[in-house]
């Protein structure tokens, strides 16, 4: 299968706020995650490549008090396992996702705020959009002009397909070729939940994170009376009981929470979930630092 660079055309005011997103994430990555995120992915190979300033978060072990007392400033030793670590954003981009708008726009900002934890590690990093198919690619590339690709292609993506098949996603990353281990980040509120096996396989041979987009409140439905609702992705239409469908969501939400933790960690993969309100920038940070969300 042959992959195309996405150049999604932007509306004006999404693309103004695009590039507002892209200054408050990189701030954000910054202070919140540049450290832990060095900390927890780059590796620690034998052939020395070059120092770079030590940032809050990094392993202490690896501080090169030489170059340090040299220069008066604090200097870690980067090798060269840690130039060439391949991370790949895979984003759900099926109707799912996209029928609110704040939902897409969280998945931006969490792909932003890795992007840009990778452009300051130095690390490749691509961009894979999908729904029931592939919807997009960006090729791997370093730095931050890439990090602001990421986000004005998943804000800007229109999707052939409504349908979500994350196990197809899986089945397309395991199943390409691959040079070197790689880390693959799934963004995803996980609507399809036929992927426990191919997750198992793409784990044994990548570091994998699957981050879960919580369902958003149902606030805004009256609280009585009855509703016709339509199901996003298969199209079915049903009525509903407004008072017990406000009652079921919670509950819903969260055996489908449990239902995906329960899957992607038997499969070795990593999970953070991510509820509708909370700050991804402190969310992520948790992980990375190995505390729980």
């Amino acid at each position: 299968m042959r992959f195309e660079e996405t150049q999604p055309a932007i509306e004006p005011a999404l693309a103004e706020w695009a590039r507002l997103l892209c200054l408050r994430l990189r701030r954000d990555a910054a202070g919140a995650l540049g450290g832990a995120y060095i900390s927890r992915y780059q590796g620690s190979g034998l052939e020395f490549a070059d120092c770079r300033e030590y940032q809050d978060g990094d392993d202490a072990r690896q501080i090169c008090w030489p170059a340090s007392l040299r220069t008066g400033q604090l200097l870690l030793t980067r090798y060269q396992e840690e130039r060439e670590v391949n991370v790949i954003l895979g984003v759900d981009v099926s109707r799912s996702m996209r029928l609110e708008k704040a939902k897409i726009q969280r998945a931006a900002e969490i792909a932003g705020l890795l992007a840009y934890c990778a452009a300051w590690g130095h690390d490749p990093m691509e961009l894979v959009l999908f729904s029931d198919r592939l919807e997009g690619q960006l090729p791997p590339r370093r730095g931050e002009r890439q990090a602001q690709q990421v986000i004005r292609d998943i804000l800007g993506a229109s999707p052939e397909s409504p349908a979500t098949d994350l196990a197809g996603l899986v089945r397309l990353l395991a199943g390409d070729v691959r040079r070197r281990r790689s880390h693959i980040i799934i963004i995803s509120d996980l609507a399809d939940r036929r992927y426990g096996d191919g997750l198992t396989a793409l784990a044994g041979r990548h570091d994998v994170l699957v981050c879960h987009l919580g369902l958003t409140s149902e606030a805004d439905l009256p609280t009585d009376g009855w509703l016709e609702v339509e199901d996003a992705e298969t199209g079915v239409r049903r009525l509903v009981n407004c008072a017990a469908w406000r009652e079921d969501q919670g509950r819903l939400a969260e055996e489908h929470q449990r239902l995906a933790a329960r899957l992607t960690t038997q499969a070795g993969a990593g999970y953070v979930f991510f509820p509708p309100r909370a700050s991804p920038a402190v969310i992520l940070r948790r992980y990375l630092l190995g505390a729980r969300a």
